[in-house]
């Protein structure tokens, strides 16, 4: 079947209003996508890195299921398919073998005529799903206000599922969206409490968050993965609603980016008055236009410009980028505040930049959310010698907090790179871990575990006078 091609008429924020995001043509690549007909016997549709993430061979499109998953996966398949009714929302099996021997987490669902198939390779060493299900319900069930459920809920996806940043918008009366809470990478900047107006967040847009209440982006920067054929026989593309790899609009993409360089970007303020009468230049500078330019030129080291037309005032003001992420981020570590700061450690910065390494989920989401109840904004959690390792190149933290004892080995790697790069650290241990510790660390300070809450929130600044 020769392969055709959706239009390609260019999207830009001039038309991306009528932009039919739910038909991209295309998924994310960090799976693959089979389609099938209603009775699920035979693929339709393929994307277009199928084969080589399946292990699949020859022609993928009108085969039939069974010849290249399996007999025994897709008797899986339907059997879960059936157990979803009448509902897009899609089935889910994890751990499944794939035709190539590895490992998938599958979602299946049936919309309109079209049974769609989504997989996605499983890291080795993932813990089991229910497991997972049970810890973040038990969490959840905890709480009573949805101020609370919303930003535990954030900090919970984030430590259960290692996503770089999770968002929670809430959709207000006149359209607009706002982010009421956040949990995101300790290098990353915050977008918590950013407002997005009606503009922002186009109607058909709105219309899919109701129906599929979960947005998956594996990469602000990815390449869509093309579907094979873009249109079925009756001219008709694949409706990807509800399916967890469709792909992101071009615009989204444009502004995720967008949004991450304004935020580290300066402040440029324009102000121009006209239609007035005749300006001239003030004799003198008022008190107020000397507090201005002086405030801005020398207390910020930014540019304040002030021109006194015939047609009218023209203003240009200019703020670095390090006083405004410093006053956008002040804002966001207010709202994430529980108002319970304690005077007992009041020395550092609430921004600080905290490695949390712990092997023990459990543990972990309980140290990070008692860290940042206490207005610690920026903890990053990794639970292996090789995600720590990896952070502390690409975003060195301003301390780390290192468990001893790691169900493979030890944090000692750990703490011999942060030695060398002078990056203070405490350790942590259970009951019987102390001998571990070898001699040249002798002086880094220990907490015990399991952690109390005071001896934990006094750790960042033990580690700071250090």
């Amino acid at each position: 079947m020769a392969e055709t091609s959706l239009d390609t008429s260019p999207v830009d924020l001039t038309n991306c209003d009528i932009e039919p995001i739910h038909i991209p043509g295309s998924i994310q690549p960090h799976g693959a996508l089979l389609a099938l007909d209603v009775s699920m016997t035979q693929v339709l549709r393929h994307s277009a890195n199928a084969a080589a993430l399946l292990g699949l061979e020859g022609e993928i499109n009108g085969s039939p299921i069974g010849q290249l998953v399996g007999e025994r996966l897709a008797h899986d398949l339907r059997n879960a398919l059936g157990t979803m009714g009448d509902t897009a929302r899609p089935a889910l099996l994890f751990g499944q073998s794939g035709p190539n021997g590895g490992r998938f987490d599958i979602a299946v669902h049936r919309y309109r005529s079209t049974v769609i198939v989504e997989f996605e390779a499983v890291e080795a060493g993932s813990e089991p799903p229910l497991q997972l299900s049970r810890t973040m319900v038990d969490r959840i069930a905890r709480l009573d206000t949805v101020d609370s459920l919303v930003k535990v809920t954030a900090r919970l996806v984030r430590s259960v599922l290692g996503y770089d940043r999770v968002m929670i918008y809430e959709f207000q009366a006149d359209g607009s969206g706002k982010v009421v809470a956040e949990a995101r990478r300790g290098d990353l900047e915050s977008f918590l409490g950013q407002y997005f107006p009606f503009s922002d967040i186009h109607r058909q847009a709105r219309a899919l968050y109701l129906k599929n209440t979960i947005r998956i982006i594996s990469s602000a920067s990815y390449e869509p993965v093309r579907l094979n054929p873009q249109y079925d026989l009756s001219g008709e593309p694949l409706d990807l609603s509800y399916a967890h790899l469709r792909s992101v609009s071009p615009i989204h993409l444009e502004y995720l980016v967008r949004s991450a360089l304004a935020l580290t970007g300066e402040c440029v303020l324009e102000w121009t008055e006209t239609g007035g009468p005749r300006v001239t230049p003030p004799a003198r500078e008022g008190f107020g236009t000397t507090l201005l330019n002086r405030s801005i030129r020398f207390d910020l080291g930014g540019e304040s410009d002030l021109q006194y037309r015939p047609e009218g005032l023209k203003a240009r003001f200019v703020l670095p980028a390090r006083n405004v992420r410093r006053k956008f981020e002040a804002k966001a570590e207010s709202q994430q505040l529980s108002g319970r700061r304690s005077a007992d450690h009041p020395d550092l910065p609430r921004d600080l930049r905290i490695m949390l390494l712990e092997d023990q989920i459990l543990i972990a989401m309980d140290v990070e959310s008692t860290l940042a109840d206490r207005g610690f904004t920026s903890v990053s959690t990794v639970n292996s010698v090789a995600e720590a390792l990896k952070l502390v190149n690409r975003a060195p933290p301003a301390i780390a907090i290192l468990d001893i004892s790691l169900g493979d080995g030890t944090s000692l790697p750990v703490a011999e790179e942060l030695a060398l790069r002078r990056i203070p650290f405490i350790f942590a241990t259970g009951y019987g871990d102390g001998g571990i510790i070898p001699d040249r660390f002798a002086d880094v300070p220990v907490i015990r575990k399991p952690y109390e809450a005071e001896a934990l929130l006094a750790a960042p600044n033990r580690i700071g006078r250090s």
